[in-house]
């Protein structure tokens, strides 16, 4: 039996460059459904646009921060991670400009594995004015000629 998917992001602001990129890349993986968490009241247009998306107003999580922090606290993400498991078999958490990249990123998403995974990051940097957007369909790395690799 496939197992279900639950993908959610936090934005703090619905004016993200990779907003799009990131509910196009994860909307690929089978079973799957996405949620985002935001602070700030978005635009009527970006949740028109994406009526698959789930958008989750977490703007009482800040009622006892301060105003001018853009960082959410981190019980937002356990809770709602717990809250998810209880639906999905399978929850992944990105920040907005992060992509889980794997040749066949659904036959891991699939497998069995240790409740924790860890992946391995590499910051892929994009010299504006020198290389295009990304292609998913090419490989990332290939696309791009400096990148941070840290474990």
């Amino acid at each position: 039996m496939k197992k279900t998917v639950k993908v959610f992001t936090f934005i703090d602001r619905d004016t993200s460059p990779f907003l799009e990129t990131w509910i196009n890349y994860y909307s690929k993986l089978q079973n799957s459904s996405l949620a985002i968490l935001h602070k700030n009241k978005l635009t009527p247009i970006i949740e028109a646009n994406y009526p698959n998306v789930h958008f989750i107003d977490v703007s009482d999580y800040y009622n006892n921060i301060s105003s001018t922090s853009y960082i959410p606290p981190n019980k937002i993400f356990t809770e709602y991670q717990a809250k998810f498991l209880l639906s999905y078999d399978r929850v992944i958490y990105t920040d907005l400009d992060e992509f889980i990249v794997h040749e066949d990123l659904n036959s891991v998403i699939q497998s069995d594995f240790d409740p924790c995974l860890v992946t391995t990051g590499v910051e892929i940097v994009q010299t504006i004015g020198k290389e295009d957007g990304v292609d998913f369909n090419k490989s990332i790395i290939s696309q791009r000629s400096n990148m941070i690799y840290s474990i």
